[in-house]
């Protein structure tokens, strides 16, 4: 692909009705994506030879060589598919339905409404993306056996382990509840108990509201880390609860925490790609607790918007993986002070997974989460009590980046199947 490759919104739109062929390029381009055209399929062949389209919107009615024997000879070609999106004029079923047999994505029916293409269209490069991925993410498996071997064996230690984790999660619950408080609470309530003036053998606290609104903050803010800490303890230490259920339901919490993270999403100008899996998800079943699951998902996204730049792409990818629901979520990673993006040794992601530990030293108000580095480690609790697996490193893509190695942080939590 060229210099851009995934990262471009290039199409090419093929119809031999040149009027039409004019409107489609203008309202496109004025859309904000880069359009090529031909007006037949022999040209429209050509131009993908020499440069390769993301998506492909072609008319199935041309002269010479026609819709059809269009689509067979691109699906031929050695070149890195596009999507492709058909234009017809029949509404018939059974001309539909043959042409996405062929693995064509979408069509679109003659008058074309404007929001209906702008929507399949932005669909179709969503779904480009997500099906790009995980290639990048089958071609990077199988470069990296060794060091999937070596992380396997790491997490079979941390289960070999389970006392010395249990410990330090009873210490720290009962620890912190002993102490009362937080630092900024505390500080807050010296300032209360400094000021209080005795009247007739009673202390009269007297609060600045500022103080007041402060204090209220950090209780709720201390509430929550001590409800954090309960998590973590029952997870070691108590029963294990859940209930059978589908990928779909699954799915579906996925797609309601995609939902609720997009205006996090928005502050930095990023977007969420979720895929369309398969269907069939029905069919398997899985073993979970639904309310920490949708914690877990939560934790993970919201972590890949708040340690990736501005104008991000999230993309999340769940898939059925032999006797395994795996689910995927890549961003970009974080830039230091310089600009770059710091390259995080293989061996040291396990780090992540430990209380307290940080990847980046600045706090995000603006997400409303505790940033005491505790979200992981409940993630990594969850999915192996459930008998599952959080693994954390980079993928590297050589294909999309002109200029050298393009990495991105990737978070897989796999769960078993238990149909």
């Amino acid at each position: 692909m060229g210099a851009s490759g995934m990262h471009r919104k290039d199409i090419l739109v093929v119809d031999d009705e040149q009027s039409q062929l004019l409107v489609l390029q203008r309202f496109l381009q004025a859309s904000g994506f880069h359009v090529r055209s031909a007006g037949d399929g022999e040209s429209a062949l050509a131009l993908l030879q020499a440069d390769p389209s993301t998506v492909l919107m072609l008319d199935l009615k041309m002269p010479g060589m026609g819709g059809q024997a269009l689509i067979d000879a691109v699906q031929a070609l050695p070149i890195v598919q596009p999507v492709i999106l058909v234009m017809t004029a029949s509404d018939d079923a059974s001309t539909i339905i043959g042409t996405m047999k062929k693995g064509v994505y979408d069509y679109l029916i003659k008058p074309i409404k404007r929001q209906d293409l702008l929507f399949r269209v932005e669909r179709a490069f969503a779904h480009f993306h997500t099906e790009y991925v995980l290639a990048q993410i089958e071609q990077e498996k199988l470069l990296k056996l060794e060091q999937q071997q070596k992380w396997t064996q790491y997490l079979g230690e941390l289960q070999r382990r389970p006392a010395h984790k249990q410990q330090i999660f009873k210490n720290l619950h009962t620890n912190f509840n002993q102490g009362g408080g937080f630092g900024a609470l505390i500080s807050l309530m010296e300032f209360v108990v400094a000021d209080a003036k005795e009247e007739q053998g009673l202390f009269v606290y007297r609060v600045d509201p500022e103080i007041h609104r402060d204090m209220r903050r950090n209780l709720d803010f201390a509430a929550r880390i001590m409800n954090h800490f309960h998590k973590l303890d029952a997870l070691e230490s108590g029963p294990l609860k859940g209930a059978t259920g589908t990928v779909a339901d699954f799915y579906a919490v996925l797609a309601r925490v995609c939902a609720e993270l997009k205006p996090y999403a928005d502050l930095d100008q990023s977007r969420i790609l979720l895929n369309d899996p398969s269907a069939g998800l029905g069919r398997h079943t899985i073993y979970w607790d639904r309310e920490l699951f949708y914690q877990c998902i939560y934790e993970v996204i919201i972590n890949a918007l708040k340690f990736s730049p501005p104008e991000s792409e999230i993309v999340v990818l769940l898939k059925i993986v032999g006797d395994h629901v795996v689910l995927n979520v890549l961003n970009p990673p974080p830039l230091n002070p310089m600009g770059e993006s710091p390259v995080i040794p293989q061996d040291a992601w396990h780090l992540l997974k430990e209380p307290f530990f940080r990847i980046h030293k600045h706090l995000n108000e603006k997400y409303n989460t505790m940033d005491f580095g505790l979200g992981l480690p409940l993630v990594d609790q969850t999915m192996r009590r459930y008998k599952g697996s959080l693994e954390i490193g980079t993928l590297s893509d050589h294909a999309s980046n002109a200029d050298g190695v393009t990495r991105v942080i990737s978070v897989e939590l796999g769960l078993p199947l238990s149909d």
